[in-house]
């Protein structure tokens, strides 16, 4: 849903501008993760993504969720040119629910934050991510948090952040 027309606009907009493309952008813009579509899948994939978006909605509703308060990625802050997973927030994009990324004040320190095991890597992915985490290179890498909250709820989320800011400097 984010390059329904396979990536083309973002390559010809870099090409216009005389700009190379980033490693990490000819990556998610590449197949397997775009395709390009007709209007017929177009409009069908939109349909799909109305359905789920009814369906998170249901879901929270159902919760009695009125913001959510999650990380935005699986550790501290990426380094450069290392991110290759973003599920953390790309489904709010989906959604179109508002999201707010702030620092907790918290640092990464490598004699608390040591490697651990946690069973086998559920995925290429997951195993690619672990593998990025060194705790003498994220030494002092910032811990962040996420606020989302509902679509047209752009003013919740950044008073949840507030609040939460204010909890944690307590």
């Amino acid at each position: 849903m984010y390059y329904e027309d396979g990536g083309k606009t973002v390559r010809e907009m870099l090409k216009a501008g005389g700009e190379d493309i980033l490693p990490l952008s000819e990556w998610v813009i590449s197949p397997p993760h775009v395709v390009e579509h007709d209007a017929i899948a177009m409009w069908k994939l939109h349909s799909r993504g109305d359905t789920f978006r009814r369906a998170y909605s249901d879901h929270w509703n159902q919760q009695g969720v009125d913001v959510l308060l999650c990380p935005p990625f699986p550790g501290t802050a990426a380094r450069h040119d290392t991110t290759t997973y973003w599920g953390y927030t790309a489904i709010f994009n989906i959604l179109d629910y508002p999201g707010v990324v702030f620092p907790t004040g918290i640092k990464a320190d490598p004699s608390i934050d040591v490697p651990r095991k946690f069973g086998s890597p559920m995925s290429p992915a997951d195993e690619y991510n672990r593998s990025l985490y060194d705790p003498q290179i994220y030494v002092g890498a910032p811990v962040n948090l996420q606020v989302i909250a509902r679509r047209f709820s752009d003013g919740l989320a950044l008073a949840a952040q507030e609040l939460i800011e204010q909890i944690i400097k307590a």
